[in-house]
């Protein structure tokens, strides 16, 4: 009996197989530990005159030690805008800190009124000196243990410094100073829209102002100014962008016209559809660890949002956005590349198996999921499963292969195939047929019985060739002579 023949196919290649919409992996340098405790620790020491802070909450003992400092060995005057700390967002542990260091810095002299809200989180140090410095925290202030992004903004420390006038005299609700707490008196003379030069503002009131309760609202317009006439370069960090359609309209438009757009967000599900949309645009997409605050970089210019976090229990109350251009803007620019740089993930949206260099996820709606290794160059695929085939047509159209060829743990570019042979066996009712003696005169054969080469049997209209050996080169020949008799090829009974 012939044994069955182990056959391996031509390679089938699959360097343009579209896999979908993937997250590719960045081998992305670790992030430098940051300088920014240092930054507000060193500026809060530098202080000589006057310390405005403006800041929702008070609960980092360090810092409030700072600014104790201050004010008993530098009898610098501190006036801090804040909240009661009784937001749903505070923990317990978050409000019993905020209530102890109001206490705490009240005692030592300085002067604290409270809102609804305070979003934008800044100092300003000697307010109208020749030194005076300015600290824009967007995404909150940071701690020894918890790092967040401090920006440097000294050009805009006289218009942080009019933005915290306006706060105190028409949004504070309550002072509390060394003499006990006291109903806030707000200035109604000091006018709401008053200009300032460099920076956009929202002053909200309440969440429906009404004809007594004006609002000022210049961010979003602001937005738009910066980003229409953008021509080569448009870079933004959202933590959201699923919810600023206006923004996702002016990338989409910059990428078309041909321009350099990036967003750099946080992984959210629900803005898996807005990020395939954009990549699918052309926007470069990533992920990085902690995008916690927004930044619009548009050609050379630029804006630092300080904004709410968009919670539908949020309240509303002060938020900014420094207009940024020259160095300032060139500065944010380089930090936006270096936090580019240090993302975790990259959108690639349709990617092609032969693109991908490294680990790879799926897009998907739910939480990230494992990473896939990259592709290999070449991979051998042994299909255990005996198949009746001598052909890469008939290996073509097996359901192993094609399972095999679709299967994307696969992971190769290029995927060489091996089967097993098994023609079937001769059925037991044929009949041999042999050469008549004419034909077996002309090969000098005997006139009797003289049997083909190969041999050939019969059933009805049936007609079969037996395989007598397994060599490749003997099979080869031997379906060539089956397609020209349009006869089977079978191998002997058991």
């Amino acid at each position: 009996m012939i044994p069955a023949l182990r056959k391996t196919s031509e390679p089938f290649h699959y360097h343009e197989r579209v896999i979908g919409d993937v997250w590719r992996k960045l081998d992305a340098p670790e992030p430098v530990a940051g300088q920014a405790w240092s930054t507000v620790l060193a500026a809060l020491d530098s202080a000589r005159h006057t310390l405005h802070i403006a800041t929702p909450l008070l609960g980092a003992p360090a810092f409030n030690e700072a600014v104790v400092r201050a004010l008993s060995q530098h009898r610098v005057r501190v006036y801090i805008l804040t909240t009661d700390g009784l937001a749903p967002q505070f923990d317990a542990l978050k409000k019993q800190a905020h209530a102890e260091a109001l206490a705490k810095l009240s005692a030592a002299g300085a002067i604290l009124q409270s809102s609804a809200q305070v979003h934008a989180q800044f100092i300003v140090i000697d307010a109208g000196e020749p030194t005076a410095q300015a600290l824009l925290c967007p995404a909150g202030l940071p701690t020894p243990e918890q790092p967040a992004p401090v920006h440097r903004l000294p050009q805009h420390a006289r218009a942080l410094q009019e933005v915290f006038a306006l706060a105190w005299w028409r949004l504070s609700v309550e002072r509390l100073t060394k003499q006990g707490p006291a109903k806030a008196e707000p200035q109604p003379n000091y006018p709401l829209d008053r200009p300032i030069e460099g920076l956009a503002v929202n002053l909200q009131f309440s969440a429906k102002p009404k004809a007594e309760t004006p609002a000022r609202l210049e961010i979003t317009p602001r937005i738009k100014t910066l980003l229409e006439p953008a021509q080569t370069r448009l870079w933004c960090a959202v933590p959201q962008p699923e919810t600023q359609a206006f923004l996702i309209e002016a990338l989409l438009a910059k990428a078309t016209a041909g321009a350099d757009v990036r967003l750099l967000t946080s992984h959210r599900p629900v803005a898996v559809e807005t990020l395939r949309k954009l990549a699918l645009g052309g926007v470069k997409v990533r992920l990085g660890a902690d995008v916690r605050a927004t930044s619009l970089i548009a050609d050379s210019q630029a804006l630092l949002l300080a904004v709410g976090t968009g919670a539908k229990d949020e309240k509303p109350g002060l938020e900014l956005a420094p207009h940024l251009v020259g160095e300032s803007a060139d500065a944010l620019a380089a930090s936006f590349e270096t936090t580019w740089s240090e993302a975790l993930m990259e959108l690639h949206p349709q990617a092609k198996l032969g693109a991908l260099r490294g680990a790879y996820q799926k897009l998907a709606t739910g939480p990230l999921g494992p990473w896939l290794p990259p592709p290999v160059e070449s991979k051998l695929v042994v299909l255990e499963t005996p198949w009746i085939a001598a052909s890469a047509t008939d290996l073509a159209n097996s359901p192993p292969h094609k399972e095999a060829k679709d299967d994307p743990a696969c992971g190769a570019l290029t995927l060489v195939y091996q089967w097993t042979v098994v023609p079937p066996k001769l059925p037991a009712d044929v009949k041999e047929e042999f050469m008549t003696a004419e034909e077996a005169a002309k090969l000098g054969l005997p006139a009797t019985r003289a049997p083909f080469d190969p041999r050939r049997f019969s059933r009805g209209k049936e007609l079969f060739l037996l395989a007598e050996r397994n060599d490749p080169i003997y099979l080869g020949w031997l379906r060539q002579v089956a397609v020209e008799l349009k006869a089977r090829v079978v191998i002997p009974r058991a």
